[in-house]
């Protein structure tokens, strides 16, 4: 038994396989380490909808809907929260704390902001990958004259952060409110009011803890001038850039 809801709710999610929970909406198709299919949130004509294994989430790049497996049960069945952890429970024959006490906000805040990121992650991959920003190509140029081709790219999931002022706040606003996204270290409070994206025009360079979940960003500038050239994201509930060691979780994923 779960000593605590928060202990349930991680057992619950260690359970779960998101290829699997999506498939029961979704026909997928493997793509690399990724699988595709026709978004169930949209009337979707050609594959916009993403699910990756390894960061255990689903993004689609046309209406941007995104999250978790237990978000994606949520939003196909109408339910709350609390009703799917119970539901599932019963489905793995877990038995439910009688009492609802847990850290709960910050342990829900910080799975928020994990989710934000990781699809933050896979916005930035795919403009750099398919070349969809403007300045994809100026950050491919760049990367070619370091010797960084596309196997490096796809490895440590290389991006780019578009010149636009709230690109990706555009896209994740959907999904996540203002005070999850700034945390995470995604946008800022502009000084005429509103929020715009922290990083702009820049190389994105993604910071994976040892278990491979995406927490932070490096980025290069990629334009002329352009000061500071390189900024990162600050220490956040997520994120500690004295106990990570970048590249760690690519080498313990080669090791086994």
């Amino acid at each position: 038994m779960a000593g605590t809801w928060d202990e349930l709710i991680q057992d619950i999610k260690s359970r779960l396989d998101i290829v699997d929970v999506v498939s029961e909406q979704v026909v997928l198709k493997k793509r690399g380490n990724s699988y595709w299919g026709l978004c169930p949130f949209h009337k979707d004509k050609n594959p916009s909808f993403c699910v990756t294994p390894s960061m255990g989430i689903y993004k689609c790049f046309s209406c941007g809907e995104g999250g978790d497996a237990i978000k994606l049960i949520m939003k196909t069945k109408n339910m709350e929260f609390r009703e799917v952890i119970e539901e599932l429970a019963e489905k793995f024959g877990l038995e439910v704390p009688k009492t609802h006490k847990s850290d709960g906000s910050s342990r829900e805040l910080k799975e928020q902001m994990l989710n934000a990121t990781a699809i933050a992650a896979e916005i930035y991959h795919d403009l750099l990958l398919r070349e969809k920003a403007d300045n994809a190509q100026d950050a491919l140029k760049y990367l070619s004259k370091r010797g960084i081709g596309s196997d490096i790219i796809k490895k440590f999931h290389l991006g780019v952060a578009p010149k636009g002022f709230s690109t990706l706040y555009d896209e994740l606003r959907k999904d996540f409110s203002n005070d999850v996204l700034e945390k995470a270290g995604l946008i800022l409070k502009s000084e005429k009011g509103g929020y715009i994206d922290r990083f702009r025009s820049r190389l994105i360079i993604p910071i994976r803890n040892e278990n491979g979940q995406y927490v932070a960003f490096g980025a290069r500038a990629l334009e002329s001038g352009q000061t500071p050239k390189y900024i990162n994201s600050s220490d956040s509930l997520i994120y500690n850039k004295s106990k990570i060691l970048y590249g760690l979780d690519t080498d313990l994923a080669e090791q086994h």
